[in-house]
């Protein structure tokens, strides 16, 4: 764009330039206003048009990069949850009851299918959760049963292991996998801060944390969590075409198992937006 205005500005003799400078200069001092010389029109309609055509080609690849992408996008493969009016229920007593059912210590096996764009990768996962320790760790095997690496997080200090000299290359990555469990299973309750949206099917806390909102979205017929997202807000290029807020990443809890009183997530879905991939989650067994 530079280079446009450059290339029209040079059109102008330097005489010209010299003399609109000066005298609106001196149109400035006295009267306070800033009026521009009938010789610069012809230049500023040029810069316009040069400017607005670059405006309107950038505007054109960026629609066709978005709906290449919406295009490509994964359908969690599970049946969505029935929706019932919430018009008579309090949102605080739906939090309270929720966190109540919850499970805090478990030791559930899972089977996980992780999706980067046409490429899958399965795998079965033995999983200890401590949510009141902050910690966790993943065992993650094959389907013949061969262990493929081990994962520890206590108070988001890491440790990873393998026995395949393969898999080694995944050390650098470890991180975004333990932040993917972290905000599949941890931190499910809103804050007693958070504030509060009543749709008409849907109960929506929400936490405001600078650029960044989380979303915990209650509903169904049990009132339990059905979704809980990162929001972040967009550029202000972007808001001018589209919602305030993108999705950097979200999980989808497709119902729960009941045992001993406590709620265990049944299927979910992951989808994390910032990297590409996406993670289908299906609860084999409770330990």
């Amino acid at each position: 764009m530079i280079k446009v205005i450059k290339s029209t500005l040079t059109r102008v003799s330097l005489k010209r330039l010299i003399h609109w400078v000066f005298f609106n200069a001196w149109l400035c001092v006295a009267t306070k206003k800033l009026y521009i010389t009938k010789p610069f029109v012809d230049v500023y309609a040029n810069v316009y048009r040069n400017v607005c055509c670059i405006f309107f080609r950038y505007c054109a690849i960026s629609f066709l990069i978005l709906f290449f992408f919406n295009g490509c996008t994964s359908v969690a493969p599970f049946k969505e949850v029935k929706l019932v009016s919430v018009a008579d229920i309090d949102p605080i007593a739906v939090k309270d009851n929720f966190e109540k059912r919850i499970s805090f210590e478990c030791q559930i096996v899972e089977s996980v299918l992780f999706k980067y764009y046409w490429r899958e990768f399965y795998s079965l996962g033995y999983l200890n959760l401590d949510l009141n320790k902050n910690s966790f760790s993943l065992v993650a095997l094959d389907p013949a049963g061969v262990r493929l690496f081990q994962l520890t997080d206590n108070n988001k200090k890491v440790e990873y292991s393998t026995p395949i000299e393969v898999l080694e290359k995944l050390t650098p990555y470890v991180k975004y996998i333990a932040e993917d469990i972290r905000n599949i299973y941890f931190d499910n309750i809103p804050s007693k801060t958070s504030s509060i949206l009543k749709k008409d099917n849907e109960i929506i806390f929400y936490d405001l944390k600078g650029c960044e909102k989380v979303e915990y979205i209650f509903g169904g017929t049990n009132e339990n969590l059905l979704e809980k997202k990162l929001l972040k807000k967009r550029s202000w290029f972007w808001r001018l075409f589209l919602s305030e807020y993108c999705s950097v990443w979200s999980v989808n809890y497709y119902g729960y198992e009941l045992k001993g009183e406590k709620l265990y997530p049944k299927n979910i879905f992951y989808k994390n937006n910032k990297l590409g991939y996406d993670i289908t989650i299906r609860l084999k067994e409770i330990m």
